[in-house]
């Protein structure tokens, strides 16, 4: 993201999203969307009467309550930051541009949280903000920030509780997290002295996008550097509407004087907009439609594969129906060379006969010397006979496939066009189902949580459980979705779920108290729930392994442990 662009969205947000509370962060890859409700002392203050023993109903009205307070005071804001490969880009809306899209639940250590300050680090191409928690809630949470990195090759968001990351999504323990020093000063705070002295040296500035630098190139570096501070101050004071350059990337676009006539259309330019609030947010918006599109056309190309392979074996097919319907020509000649076959020499290769049938046009029939004529002659007669029962078969065959290329095909298209992203991604799961497509990804299983939502549990900040809802999924989660370095968890001997915990992407070892949780998962989604203590099995998911032609769902497991849990759910429940 621009530097600069950066900078001035701050400044205009900053008004609107100090004091206002954390709602729920979810990120369906590469957006993270972190919902800011408005009203943060109403709110938090009903929210800290809020106690985890209590019930589901009284959580809920406790839930209403904030919203409403939250549309008392202006509505809910979403800030959005597209953490992608090809350009990372943050912006504010009132929208959420994630409904409709099976996101994650993440960073569940700032919600309840409240906004206390937003700024940019030491003039870089990254947000913090600052949180102050509710008594009760958090016992270090006026210590926690939240690093929004907009710079590399992705975008990053980490938690920090003071200097320790402590949570994240993209990239949590990666250094792009931390503030790097800025090179030099930035265009937000430079003098024109500066940047004259810098222009003249041919010196990069922080946020000077290279494309508006050349709009003053034709001006000596005194005359650029009085354009270009001017063009700054009456941009950043309001006073000028906002236009921005978006040529190639559109998340580095950067603010640029108004075009000339229409000749700045055709060069990336647009605008105006009111402020810089909506013009972020109209780059914003189409940057996360772009990147939703990615997703459905990426999760598609598993099937383009499977459509390209069927049509091969189509051709195929069609060229042996085309052989299959020469079995006339075939009996002909064996019936020919039945009729002639006292004239044929032996140890001949070739022959010509005379038609039986009267045509008048000599036969060429090609022949083996090693065998004798009689037996080439049953041979010329089995194989035709063979082609003429193929021929209703392989027909069979090239309809169906036909329909069924068809019918993937239209449904692709489907698909490719859906703008729910819920309903794609529902409709190339039953796709991929019904027609068993793998799911591969260089080589090897793609996992499964990318694509799809499993029954989820949050076990701390660093910890959360996946659970399958049947057999098959149970397999799909075992052998797709986990890694070799997850925890494998099922109750002993009794019908239930496959438990896979896995990490946040922090290191170390999880707490009995993680464990145990787990376990009263695998516990609760088993045969014996209504038990009051139930043995569950725990092993690393590497140790488990399915038995050749084994049903859905059955595992064999080695170096396992047993675990005494109480059959229950967290406190957040998500079934």
């Amino acid at each position: 993201m621009n530097n600069w662009l950066l900078t001035l969205l701050i400044d205009s947000a900053r008004a609107s999203v100090c004091g206002r509370q954390v709602g729920e962060c979810r990120y369906f890859k590469p957006v993270l969307s972190i919902a800011l409700n408005g009203g943060g002392e109403a709110a938090g203050n009903q929210a800290s009467t809020s106690e985890p023993s209590r019930g589901r109903a009284s959580r809920d009205r406790t839930a209403k309550a904030e919203e409403q307070a939250g549309e008392r005071s202006g509505g809910r804001l979403y800030l959005i930051a597209v953490l992608s490969k090809s350009g990372a880009f943050v912006f504010v809306t009132r929208a959420d541009l994630l409904i409709g899209c099976p996101a994650e639940k993440v960073l569940p250590a700032i919600e309840r949280c409240t906004v206390e300050s937003i700024d940019q680090p030491r003039g870089d191409r990254v947000m913090r903000l600052q949180f102050a928690a509710k008594k009760g809630t958090a016992p270090r949470g006026s210590n926690f920030s939240l690093l929004l990195t907009l710079y590399g090759r992705e975008g990053s968001a980490v938690i920090y509780d003071g200097d320790e990351p402590l949570d994240g999504v993209q990239r949590p323990n990666s250094r792009a997290g931390i503030p790097r020093p800025a090179l030099a000063p930035p265009f937000s705070t430079i003098s024109e002295t500066v940047l004259c002295s810098m222009l003249r040296s041919d010196a990069g500035v922080p946020g000077l996008d290279q494309r508006l630098r050349k709009m003053f190139a034709g001006d000596s570096p005194e005359q650029a550097a009085a354009k270009l501070i001017s063009f700054r101050d009456s941009v950043s004071s309001g006073a000028r509407r906002i236009h921005v350059l978006a040529a190639g990337n559109p998340a580095d676009a950067a603010p640029v004087p108004e075009p000339a006539g229409d000749a700045g259309q055709a060069d990336g330019i647009s605008g105006p907009f009111a402020d810089v609030l909506s013009a972020a947010e109209t780059i914003g918006r189409a940057l996360v439609e772009s990147e939703l599109a990615k997703r459905i056309a990426d999760g598609l190309k598993p099937a383009g594969s499977f459509i390209a392979k069927k049509r091969s074996l189509l051709e195929k097919l069609l060229a042996e129906h085309q052989a299959a319907a020469q079995h006339d020509g075939l009996r002909k000649r064996a019936e020919t060379l039945a009729a002639y076959q006292s004239l044929v020499p032996p140890g001949t290769s070739t022959i010509e006969l005379p038609d039986p049938y009267g045509s008048g046009k000599p036969i060429v029939i090609e022949l083996d010397p090693a065998h004798p004529i009689h037996a080439q002659v049953q041979k010329l007669f089995k194989k035709a006979s063979k082609l003429k029962r193929s021929l209703r078969f392989l027909q069979m065959k090239i309809e169906h496939l036909q329909a069924l290329i068809g019918d993937l095909e239209r449904r692709r298209d489907t698909i490719a066009a859906d703008k729910n992203v819920t309903h794609a991604l529902d409709a190339l799961e039953k796709l991929r189902m019904e027609y068993q497509i793998p799911v591969r990804t260089h080589g090897r299983a793609a996992a499964g949580p990318a694509e799809k939502t499993y029954r989820r549990f949050d076990l701390g900040p660093m910890w959360f459980v996946f659970v399958g809802r049947n057999n098959r999924e149970n397999d799909e989660l075992t052998f797709r979705a986990a890694a070799p370095s997850d925890y494998w968890m099922h109750a002993q001997q009794a019908a239930g779920s496959h438990v896979i915990l896995k990490s946040k992407g922090g290191k170390g070892n999880p707490s009995e108290a993680v464990l145990e949780a787990a376990a009263g998962i695998a516990a609760y989604y088993s045969k014996a729930k209504h038990s009051s203590i139930v043995p569950v099995i725990c092993t690393l998911r590497k140790y488990v392994r399915k038995p050749r032609k084994a049903k859905p769902g059955a595992v064999h497991c080695s170096q396992v442990k047993t675990i005494f849990a109480e059959p229950r759910l967290p406190d957040k429940q998500d079934k």
